[in-house]
């Protein structure tokens, strides 16, 4: 059951790895995990916010994302790369967000969740960031439907 005063990344901790990559905006991809979290608690918005700072922050490969409750309706969106060092915040954002807080990490054009990313291994986020290996995966997986 969801409980408003807990994280969202503790109610979505199930998701440990995608098996399906979705295409979103500026050729970022998206996990299950976040895909969900985003349809089911209606944050794309915050995905948006993600990839249209990338303009400004295209030096860090590695980024952690927090949306955090400060009041009823009111939020921070922070960012820090691999180090900690903070590369992004936003004050004051007024929106539903059901739950206390989300964390969401990004390695390269993967945005996923922290349950997704300590589970992929270097060298799946490399191949997965890609996205003409995600295209001849898709491929495959089409053809592999059509012969089956």
């Amino acid at each position: 059951m969801k409980n408003h005063l807990e994280s969202a990344n503790k109610y979505y901790s199930h998701y440990v790895i995608s098996e399906v990559f979705h295409n979103f905006q500026q050729g970022f991809l998206l996990t299950d995990g976040i895909f969900e979290v985003a349809g089911e608690e209606e944050c794309f918005w915050f995905l948006k916010i993600m990839t249209d700072a990338q303009d400004h922050l295209n030096c860090y490969d590695s980024q952690t994302w927090t949306l955090k409750r400060i009041a009823y309706k009111k939020f921070r969106i922070e960012a820090t790369d691999c180090d900690g060092n903070l590369i992004f915040e936003q004050d004051k954002l007024q929106c539903n967000f059901f739950f206390d807080d989300l964390v969401v990490c990004m390695k390269d054009n993967l945005i996923m969740l922290p349950s997704e990313y300590l589970s992929a291994t270097r060298s799946q986020l490399k191949i997965t960031a890609n996205p003409y290996y995600l295209r001849f995966q898709l491929m495959n997986t089409e053809m592999s439907k059509r012969i089956g």
